[in-house]
């Protein structure tokens, strides 16, 4: 090389520094004035500013710093998810007249719209709103987010691991993490360097963070197709029981006939190939979603494979929690103890730390309600149990299962010739377990229809709420009533519904032909589940889509052997629901309970090729593909949509005791 060309590129590499120097001083600059806006948002509760300061924050740190980036993209979440949630709950509230908190969230809206000619944001009057909500409203404490939100992770148990999923607001990135695993204590004292250091390498070993660009049509057109799918699912099931019941009405007249004339009407084949046809169509959406999520997911593939009896919690935006996120392959693996969702790591946070000074109103006698439900027709007092002496594993939460309430069935719309009927079901539930569910309280459709105020008492003065019905829960107490309540007493809430029979359909109709589309739009899954977490509820487990009463027979009995006879955790249980594997293991390691796990595989696997049942089973269940046949080897059964039918929101670790 010449002197020239020596002095050349001498130049070049002093310009290169030169410049590399200059980005990174306005890299550091920018990534300054960020974090000042992102407090000062935080301070203020401007979580839109917040939110978009925090992603910033994480496009200049991206790959050169996984552990806090990963931490920004759950805080971006955290104020993404609580516009989100925010705007669910002013849907609630469009009535200022309804509630004190409705009237509070108006009039703050109000001052804040004027606030630039007038600066009332800065008055007397909004700060005693503010203040008014801060100590009365449980939806507004739950809607903040926390200053020291990057801190957050350090308070959560250390069997935790934290997958977020995020799109940007315009939906053309599509973002995924997985988060710092919790500490499980602290490595080293402040003297100890080498412990100290240990530690850290260990924990920003575990963070990761992607990035992968999408197209918004690409989402919409997925959620358009899952609604649909959703939609056929309960016109079909709706189907099925007007020919269950219309067949059940001629079985009874025809059955002091010949048995030769009792073969009439028994079924029809059109619905068993369109069952059929919607399990195809189920498989066919999982794969769409697993192609739309691969590039991210595909990137933590190493993480996920050496799990080994871990809590995943899957932090995912408003739109990605409309999709079955837990039928993805990554997720099935058996060393996944437990599988839940939540709506942002700030919420997850409120469902643990939970008030002192709310338990102690709960507790406080002189808000007991003056005369509790009846637990059974007429005056019987609860029986008296003992104690159960359970182990509670580390990092999990007792729920005292004395003070669980209950509503089953409130308008007694199954008919005395169902098979499943929830009043019978739920009542053999209760006898099975007698020494934990004796002091259970609630009320039947048998004994009355619960009033308003009953469904309040129930819902707020326990410590857990099974709810075993028809339709929506949402359209007993309204979606209105859900956002006023406190329910922070509540830590585990149970939703049997989205089932119907021909009375309730008949009878909800004529209820919502008076609502419009914004109350119609609140008393879906997902925002039901948003409104009862605003409300204080620790954790929800809910049907995502409609099924039928033999399937919430099937989940009532397992979650609850899970629940209260094993003493598995609320996440396990579920988990157990759509993972064939543990279906099968539980089937050859159980005695006594090998027949309800054959009736478990039963009601949802017949779609994948098992055997059917006797001939004189009406015609709601699944029934084998066309050309279908046994083979006679036992096989473990391929996905089936109604495994994913339920799921967790919030905490996975409470144990019943």
């Amino acid at each position: 090389m010449s002197d020239r060309q020596q002095a050349k590129y001498t130049q070049q590499a002093r310009q290169l520094k030169a410049g590399w120097q200059q980005h990174q001083t306005v890299l550091a600059q920018a990534s300054e004035v960020l974090v000042q806006c992102l407090k000062l948002s935080l301070q203020n509760r401007y979580t839109d500013i917040a939110g978009a300061a925090a992603l910033e924050l994480l496009e200049c740190l991206g790959q050169y710093d996984p552990a806090s980036a990963s931490q920004y993209l759950a805080l971006f979440q955290s104020c993404h998810m609580s516009q989100a949630m925010s705007a669910v709950l002013q849907k609630a509230q469009l009535d200022p007249s309804m509630s004190r908190q409705a009237a509070l969230m108006h009039q703050r809206a109000y001052l804040l719209s004027r606030d630039v000619s007038t600066n009332l944001a800065q008055g007397t009057v909004m700060k005693n709103i503010l203040s008014t909500l801060g100590s009365k409203s449980q939806a507004w404490k739950r809607l903040s987010v926390d200053l020291a939100h990057l801190d957050l992770l350090k308070e959560l148990p250390p069997n935790f691991t934290i997958f977020v999923l995020q799109h940007s607001p315009d939906k053309r990135f599509l973002y995924g993490s997985v988060l710092d695993k919790p500490p499980q204590g602290k490595a080293g004292t402040a003297g100890d360097k080498k412990g100290a250091k240990q530690s850290q390498v260990s924990v920003l070993s575990r963070a990761k963070v992607a990035r992968q660009a999408v197209h918004p049509e690409t989402v919409d057109e997925l959620l358009l197709r899952w609604r649909e799918f959703r939609s056929d699912v309960m016109q079909l099931l709706l189907r099925q029981e007007g020919q269950r019941t219309q067949y059940v009405q001629r079985m009874k007249m025809l059955q002091n006939i010949d048995s030769d004339m009792r073969v009439v009407g028994k079924g029809s084949g059109d619905d068993s190939l369109e069952e059929w046809k919607l399990q195809e169509r189920f498989l066919e959406l999982v794969g769409q979603m697993e192609d739309y999520l691969k590039p991210i997911i595909s990137q933590f593939d190493a993480i996920f494979s050496q799990t080994q009896d871990d809590y995943i919690l899957l932090l995912a935006d408003q739109w990605l929690m409309q999709l079955p996120l837990e039928a993805l392959n990554i997720l099935q693996n058996t060393g996944i103890s437990s599988l839940s969702r939540d709506f942002s790591l700030q919420m997850l946070y409120h469902r643990i730390h939970r008030e002192a000074e709310d338990e102690d109103a709960r507790k406080d006698p002189g808000k007991a309600p003056k005369s509790p439900p009846k637990s059974q027709k007429g005056d019987k007092k609860p029986p008296k149990t003992a104690p159960i002496d359970r182990f509670i594993p580390p990092g999990c939460l007792p729920l005292d299962t004395s003070m669980v309430k209950y509503v089953v069935d409130p308008y007694e719309e199954c008919s005395e010739t169902e098979e499943h009927r929830p009043i019978q079901i739920f009542s053999d539930m209760t006898k099975t377990y007698p020494q934990l569910t004796g002091r259970w309280e609630g009320i039947m459709g048998d004994d009355h229809i619960p009033s308003l105020g009953e469904w309040e008492n129930l819902m707020t003065e326990g410590s857990g709420f099974v709810f075993y019905g028809m339709e929506r829960l949402a359209c007993y107490p309204s979606s209105i009533k859900l956002a006023t309540m406190n329910l922070q007493g509540c830590m585990l809430m149970m939703l049997l519904d989205h089932t119907q029979t021909n009375k309730s359909f008949r009878r909800q109709s004529k209820a919502d032909v008076h609502k419009n589309a914004t109350l119609l739009s609140l008393e879906k899954h997902l925002e039901t589940a948003m409104l009862l977490s605003l409300s204080g509820v620790g954790c929800v487990l809910t049907n995502q889509w409609h099924c039928t009463l033999e399937e919430n027979a099937h989940k009532l009995n397992k979650v609850m052997k899970d629940l209260l006879g094993i003493g598995k955790s609320s996440g396990q249980a579920v988990r157990s629901l759509f993972i064939p594997h543990l279906i099968k293991e539980e089937r050859e390691g159980e005695g006594e309970g090998a027949d309800e796990n054959k009736a478990l595989d039963a009601a949802v696997g017949k779609s994948a090729g098992e055997p059917g049942t006797a001939s004189d089973v009406p015609p709601t269940r699944e029934t084998l593909p066309p050309g279908t046949a046994d083979t006679g080897q036992e096989e473990l059964p391929t996905t089936s949509r109604q495994w994913f039918s339920m799921v967790v929101y919030g905490l996975p670790n409470l144990i019943l005791t």
